[in-house]
């Protein structure tokens, strides 16, 4: 196995077990050797472009999107439960219940999408070795991205069941607001 690919193995497992949790300190790969190969990529790639890396950053785009996608549609389906069970203490709990669930599947989805962006990411810099310090630059700063994605999903869904009567009151406009708001994040981020 490559120098790059271990390091790209490395940061995935790394960003991957961090979603969700605070990171004290940046990705520092395992060994000096790994750092020092590290280093010197970037510095020998410093400015790249290409295809490559352009795909790169659309595909990361397109699984936010279909995350928050995903996520909006599990939330409205258990609003749509919700309204039809009632006002009950069971309804109540059904929900922040369903809320729970949405949450651990935003983490799982983007956990995935990680997986799917990293493969291609050592593929692209196996390919092009030229450019590995750029992708590997590129996929911390999609990984940070990711990780930012699933905070905002995390919090939102978090304020929902802190506040359930309230929000549910005005819950469809909250939810389209929320959403109109972090698309247009998404796709701020990637211009």
């Amino acid at each position: 196995m490559s120098d790059f690919t271990t390091v790209m193995n490395e940061m995935r497992e790394y960003h991957k077990s961090a979603l969700g949790q605070a990171r004290p300190q940046a990705f520092v790969p395992s060994t000096a050797k790994l750092q020092t190969y590290l280093g010197a990529a970037a510095k020998a790639a410093k400015g790249a472009k290409g295809e490559g890396l352009a795909k790169l950053k659309l595909l990361a785009q397109s699984l936010a999107q279909d995350e928050s996608a995903t996520i909006k549609n599990g939330i409205v389906g258990a609003l749509e439960g919700y309204r039809k069970a009632g006002n009950g203490p069971a309804a109540v709990d059904a929900f922040k219940k369903t809320l729970e669930q949405q949450r651990d599947a935003a983490k799982s989805e983007a956990s995935r999408d990680l997986d799917k962006l990293y493969d291609e990411a050592i593929a692209l810099g196996e390919k092009e070795p030229g450019i590995q310090g750029a992708v590997a630059y590129q996929m911390g700063c999609i990984s940070d991205f990711f990780s930012a994605l699933f905070e905002r999903i995390s919090e939102f869904l978090t304020q929902a069941w802190e506040s359930i009567s309230t929000w549910l009151s005005e819950a469809w406009a909250n939810i389209q607001a929320f959403f109109t708001n972090l698309w247009a994040w998404i796709a701020s981020w990637f211009d």
